[in-house]
């Protein structure tokens, strides 16, 4: 009979004990120097009794008294240390020599439970050193930062810290961490543990939700990838359950293989659907700086401006009450009742509320003031479109007892006219196109401009706020 196990013996001889257990764990441990079996000329490892004992030891300083591996290796290495004469194997290393064999602790044979009134309890959380703090290779390289199914596998190897600790190795305040906690980002582990311990996965957390503070990011945005994680293993379990049904560990190692590529399908998908909508919200901005295009400059508004009132004042030589149309008339009307200097000018203004886009339903918000009867009237508009809320306006002028009513305005789209209208005073006419600036308007913004400017509706409906940040940022010069 063989004096020695394989790894796949061993995980056989203790899974009764720690159930938890599993190939990739083993392997964890001995890459954190906490065992170290032999191994054959081809790499295959050779666990002997004193290795097995030191496993088990291992295992239970995890399980039972929550010891951070460092604390478990540093003791080992006491232990090690104290050793006066090696114990030798009954085999040899490769090299035809005695291998020294590593003494399992004497407590390796303490049952379960044996925490209290040992020298095995874990050191209180104030007087814990802080070389001591747990996860080291974490701080530099993440245990989950490879979807292997090892890595899945290595998971909750019994490490652990305090939330002073996890706290202190994130660079995060612990009110930081009770945050976390708070938002269901931070779990910790099940158990009456005083204080309240964490794991390795916790760490990682904390240290991503520590980056992402120093961007300005709260832990309340983070509840979305708790929310995704959630959903994200509902469906992988799905997937996986033929597999988590079956208790053997060959189907234990197909769910942990299954659960590693569809994690790693996940991350790629993810990936890529964060670069296909930052690519396309790129381009979106790319087209913005050139979709916006001047259609009346200042100069070329005042220009128009100036001829209008030339030919109200000529038209109205015993003056003329100009009429304008709240809200969008009102830069237009300032500017244009300023230009007519040498007949009487009196401004009134009406105010509407649509009820229906496009319907000619409107409401009588604000009437004119001034007693029209036998008077000239110039209806002023910032722009004619449909035609329907200005055959309103005039009917409702018209009954008012004026002498004459015209109609003035700056913009007049006539591709859209449903209500045929005599534009007596017109700047200039336009396509159908979405117009801004010198008044009009979307959501009431960009009214200041000044200079009226086409934009494409869609693309101003969906980024508001960055045609906002373009016109009125602390680095923009605005339209001209």
């Amino acid at each position: 009979m063989a004096d020695h196990l394989s790894i796949g013996e061993v995980l056989t001889l203790l899974r009764e004990e720690f159930p938890d257990i599993t190939i990739s764990k083993i392997r964890f441990l001995e890459s954190q120097g906490l065992i170290d079996p032999e191994r054959t000329p081809s790499g295959y490892r050779k666990f002997y009794d004193g290795d097995i004992e030191r496993l088990r030891w291992v295992l239970l300083q995890q399980r039972d008294n929550y010891l951070p591996l460092k604390v478990i290796k540093g003791r080992l290495e006491t232990l090690d240390t104290d050793i006066d004469e090696p114990v030798e194997t009954t085999a040899k290393n490769g090299s035809g020599k005695k291998r020294a064999k590593k003494r399992a602790p004497a407590s390796s044979s303490a049952g379960r439970g044996s925490r209290a009134g040992t020298d095995d309890a874990p050191p209180d959380a104030a007087t814990r050193a802080p070389e001591e703090l747990p996860f080291p290779d974490l701080a530099q390289e993440s245990a989950v930062d490879s979807d292997s199914a090892e890595t899945f596998a290595a998971v909750g190897t019994g490490a652990s810290m305090t939330r002073s600790e996890l706290a202190t190795a994130c660079g995060l305040e612990e009110s930081d961490v009770v945050e976390l906690e708070s938002f269901g980002l931070l779990q910790p582990i099940e158990g009456d543990h005083e204080p309240v311990l964490f794991d390795e996965l916790s760490f990682v957390i904390a240290r991503a939700a520590a980056g992402f503070a120093r961007h300005g990011v709260e832990p309340r945005h983070l509840r979305m990838y708790r929310s995704f994680a959630d959903r994200e293993a509902t469906l992988f379990e799905q997937i996986l359950l033929p597999y988590l049904r079956q208790r053997n560990p060959e189907a234990r190692a197909r769910a942990q293989e299954g659960m590693a590529e569809l994690a790693a399908l996940g991350r790629d998908l993810r990936l890529a659907l964060l670069r296909e909508v930052a690519v396309a919200r790129c381009r979106r901005r790319e087209r913005a700086r050139v979709s916006a295009q001047t259609l009346l400059s200042t100069e070329a508004i005042a220009g128009h401006v100036h001829r209008l009132g030339a030919e109200i004042e000529r038209d109205h030589p015993d003056g003329v009450v100009l009429v304008a149309v709240l809200k969008g008339a009102l830069l237009f009307v300032a500017d244009l009742v300023r230009s007519i200097t040498d007949v009487p000018v009196e401004i009134d203004f009406l105010a509407i509320s649509r009820y229906e886009a496009d319907s000619g339903r409107v409401r009588l918000l604000q009437d004119v003031s001034i007693d029209l009867t036998g008077r000239d009237v110039v209806v002023v508009e910032d722009i004619v479109d449909t035609g329907l809320t200005l055959s309103y306006l005039m009917k409702h002028l018209q009954s008012l007892g004026p002498r004459r009513v015209d109609v003035c305005t700056l913009l007049d789209r006539t591709g859209r006219r449903i209500v045929p209208h005599e534009i007596r005073y017109r700047g200039i006419e336009i396509d159908d196109v979405y117009v801004l600036g010198y008044g009009l308007h979307r959501a009431d913004l960009f009214r200041n401009l000044p200079a009226v400017m086409t934009v494409e509706r869609e693309d101003l409906v969906d980024r508001v706020d960055e045609y906002v940040h373009r016109w009125y940022g602390a680095d923009s010069v605005g339209p001209q």
